[in-house]
């Protein structure tokens, strides 16, 4: 069995140890010391990082996992068994997830005062941590309000700096608290309690007072595998959060000369500004099509089996789809359009000819219905192409 320092004392950063055994783990080598203060993953919480030392050696932790009671150190370089190492845990690391862990325990409390939610699973993440709730209504998400008062009551209980105990009650002892959900093994119960508001079992690293946790905050609630699934930041990642947050609320307020707290009313007046101009744009866009329909119509190439419209437009023109089946409502008229690269045919109900076929056969590139076809113009000279094929086809 490996000794616990992480339990006797959460805030060691340095400790010496003995090496118990070395074994080589495929690319990698698992060290056991006869006691450690690195945490190895478990119960949702990751596993500490830092280095061992001896000699002249700085050896680097890789992860930590426990099997049996026996702690498993991986690193990338052996350590002769029985030598005298000191070790050093990256603290940042560490503090920052018992801030988020001990912010989940918190706000898992809340969430079982408030709404009855009880937490199945935990996932302290790099980024962003997690929480799956199983809610008494089998509703996915809580609503704005609901959120405002989880968060008011989770860090009002953070704010009263209550102690945070961790300890391993008795058996009898056990039966007696007021968990919030049961243990899942049957000995070596650690129960961890803050203040008079949470208790429950857990084996993680935790702060000594629930300030040292600092805030969370919610991010979302949200649907995940039958239960809801809660996204937070705690701590250090809390403060990040709102830091970036007001950086990001400062560069859209000096863009739309406002303060923070008229961003909302701003951003309602541009979408509503955005909206107008997208009508007035469609309206221009409708005349202009009118307008072109007019000009192209009076200028078609009479044929004996119909009326030929071909025309290379200007490339800013943005509408060619919409002038071709406008043109297409004058039963006699075939439109064959080119704007760029892209082209656009098609016939009145009069005309018996695929416009696909043209397509093929002018050297384009595309498909449609016989009545309309539209695609790429991989000839330079395809619209005279098309010009040519129709004529033929009308003559």
């Amino acid at each position: 069995m490996t000794e616990k320092l992480y339990y006797k004392d959460v805030y060691m950063k340095n400790f010496t140890a003995e090496v118990i055994s070395c074994e080589k783990q495929d690319k990698n080598y698992a060290v056991v010391l006869d006691r450690t203060a690195f945490y190895p993953t478990g119960g949702g919480q990751p596993y500490d990082t830092g280095y061992i030392y001896y000699g002249d050696k700085k050896i680097e932790v890789i992860d930590v996992n426990e099997k049996d009671g026996i702690i498993y150190h991986t690193t990338n370089e052996p350590i002769p068994t029985g030598e005298n190492i000191s070790a050093e845990i990256d603290w940042e690391r560490r503090f920052d997830h018992m801030q988020q862990h001990a912010g989940e325990h918190l706000m898992a409390g809340c969430i079982y005062n408030l709404f009855g939610g009880v937490t199945r699973g935990l996932h302290l993440g790099k980024d962003i941590s997690t929480i799956d709730v199983l809610m008494p209504d089998g509703r996915m998400r809580l609503n704005d309000d609901e959120i405002y008062n989880l968060e008011t009551l989770l860090n009002d209980r953070i704010q009263t700096d209550a102690p945070i105990r961790c300890f391993f009650p008795s058996n009898e002892e056990i039966k007696t608290l007021p968990l919030r959900k049961p243990p899942t093994v049957d000995e070596g119960i650690r129960v961890v309690a803050a203040g008079d508001f949470e208790m429950v079992p857990c084996a993680g690293t935790h702060p000594t007072t629930t300030g040292q946790v600092g805030l969370v905050k919610v991010l979302s609630t949200t649907p995940s595998k039958g239960f809801m699934r809660v996204s937070f930041v705690a701590g250090k990642r809390a403060v990040k959060y709102f830091m970036d947050l007001y950086i990001s609320s400062s560069e859209a307020a000096v863009k739309l000369s406002c303060g923070h707290e008229a961003l909302p009313k701003a951003v309602d007046k541009l979408q509503q500004d955005i909206k107008n101009l997208k009508e007035e744009l469609v309206s221009y866009q409708k005349k202009e099509v009118n307008f072109i329909a007019d000009k192209l119509l009076n200028s078609a190439e009479i044929l004996p089996h119909g009326r030929l419209i071909a025309e290379k437009l200007p490339d800013e023109f943005t509408s060619l789809k919409q002038l071709a089946i406008l043109l297409a409502e004058n039963d006699d008229v075939v439109a064959l359009l080119q704007c760029g690269n892209n082209i656009a045919f098609s016939r009145g109900k009069d005309i018996d000819i695929s416009m696909p076929d043209i397509i093929k056969k002018c050297g384009g590139r595309g498909g449609g219905s016989p009545d309309f076809a539209q695609g790429v113009a991989i000839d330079h000279g395809c619209i005279n192409n098309a010009r040519n094929v129709a004529r033929e086809l009308l003559g």
